[in-house]
């Protein structure tokens, strides 16, 4: 019993020594005692005020399981350790000295940094290795959290991504360590303009990114904005390699496009005129207004020949006609003929190709005017190259069979210079246009269709001129020889 009185006296000795760490909850505080011993203001039985059976001196076990107070006051107001409360849920107290023991004198935490203090630590002014009771008053909930339970994690680098640092990451990697993926596909897009025929031709994929060649090089904004996020700088000096590849080829483009004043022995104009255009004599009109020596236009209709015959009578004395493909010139033309290149699938009537020789101020010139067959998508067979490719072949033999040294091609050839399906035509030339020259459609250009190829001289300025009626944008392109 004496144990029992010298540990209730030591708590009160704590909580008199004042400040929050010492105040106790009225939940957690046992009865006092005065001076004397006596019980002080403690409860009282209602018959008589009597004390408890065993007075000042019973043991606190005794009075934690001495169980609830009875309806009319009597008993311990608190309920005994491991029951419920009157509401039903458990008695959240652990039993008393279920606390943690204290850790040596002067070891401190170790998982916390040598002299250390948690900026959360309530009790100021206590050393902070010491975890204090097991519980007591707390700031909002009335428990007392040891620092262990709200320690900070101690972090060694900064969190990625933030935004704003170039360090290491989660893992330790720092800004020439991490990034390898977008650095890779950063070389695989510059290496495209050089490796772009080895990428297969299956449902014409292969074609279909070499005619959208000179778009692709925008992915290379994509790919900066993942390496910029990343904070990789091995993936930002990758970029070079596709920044390099794609400005040199459309920036080269771009300056040949507008390069003026160089001299030439006379422009030419090709143009897909389209078979629907409402007035095909104006269109012709806004061509003629450039000053060509040469005039190509497909998809030719019967009654579009005789309106544009009258109109470029005048300028163009010269002109020629096959099937839906014509030539108007200023110079005599001589050995017109047609050029048979209809692809063994096409039943119907087809004549899409003529050869004439133009008598010019550099001499003899062949030169030819031609519309390949379209080009269609179909799912799941994917774009259909077929007869395109199949006549791009036959051109090709009529061409590397012509005795001219000087060959001018004009013509709609469905598809850009740097697509395979037109090497066997475009092989048979020097100069293919380096200039950007997009034809359609009309409303936003993306592809160049219409080709302006010259053998056995250069094209020294090539672009797109006004639109007309059709669909296509005319082609404007200066000749020397």
């Amino acid at each position: 019993m004496a144990r029992t009185r010298g540990y209730d006296q030591d708590e009160r000795r704590e909580a008199d020594e004042g400040g929050p760490d010492s105040e106790r909850s009225a939940h957690d505080a046992g009865p006092a005692y005065d001076a004397g011993g006596a019980h002080d203001a403690g409860p009282t039985r209602e018959a008589g005020g009597a004390r408890d059976a065993e007075g000042p001196h019973r043991s606190r076990s005794s009075r934690r399981t001495s169980g609830s107070r009875a309806p009319d006051g009597s008993g311990d107001p608190r309920p005994p350790t491991g029951s419920r409360a009157p509401g039903g849920s458990h008695d959240p107290r652990p039993p008393r000295g279920s606390h943690s023991p204290r850790p040596p004198t002067g070891s401190g935490d170790p998982r916390l940094p040598r002299g250390s203090r948690d900026s959360l630590d309530p009790r100021a002014g206590r050393d902070p290795r010491d975890p204090g009771p097991p519980y007591g008053r707390g700031e909002s909930a009335g428990i007392r959290y040891r620092e262990e339970d709200y320690r900070p994690v101690p972090s060694r680098v900064r969190a990625w991504p933030d935004g704003r640092h170039w360090g290491e990451d989660g893992r330790g990697r720092g800004a020439w360590q991490r990034g390898r993926i977008v650095a890779l596909c950063a070389v695989a897009l510059g290496l495209l303009p050089v490796l772009h025929p080895l990428v297969p031709d299956a449902r014409g994929l292969g074609s279909s990114l070499e005619t959208f060649l000179p778009w692709l090089g925008l992915l290379v904004l994509p790919v900066l904005a993942c390496a910029w996020r990343r904070r990789s700088a091995f993936a930002v000096l990758a970029l070079l390699v596709p920044v390099g590849a794609w400005g040199g080829m459309t920036g080269g483009a771009a300056a040949f496009a507008f390069a003026t004043g160089q001299e030439h022995s006379f422009g030419v104009v090709q143009h897909n005129i389209a078979d629907d255009n409402p007035d095909p004599t104006g269109a012709v009109r806004t061509l003629a207004a450039t000053g060509p020596g040469l005039i190509a236009l497909q998809e030719v209709t019967a009654g579009a020949a005789a309106k544009i015959d009258r109109e470029l009578a005048a300028a163009y004395p010269h002109h020629a006609v096959r099937g839906t493909v014509g030539l108007w010139s200023r110079y005599p033309l001589s050995d017109v003929r047609p050029v048979d290149i209809k692809p063994k699938g096409i039943t119907e009537p087809w004549q899409r190709a003529l050869r004439a020789t133009a008598l010019t101020p550099r001499g003899f010139v062949a030169v030819y005017v031609v519309h390949l067959p379209s080009v269609r998508a179909a799912w799941p067979q994917g774009l259909k190259t077929g007869w395109r490719d199949e006549a791009a072949r036959r051109l090709g033999e009529v061409l590397a069979a012509e005795t001219v040294d000087r060959v001018i091609l004009l013509g709609d050839l469905n598809g850009s210079a740097d697509d395979r399906g037109l090497d066997p035509v475009a092989s048979r030339f020097d100069d293919t246009g380096r200039g950007f020259g997009f034809s359609w459609p009309r409303s936003f250009p993306v592809v160049r269709l219409d080709h302006v190829m010259v053998r056995g001289g250069e094209i020294v300025r090539f672009g797109t001129t006004a639109t007309t009626g059709s669909d296509h944008v005319p082609v404007l392109a200066g000749v020397r020889f």
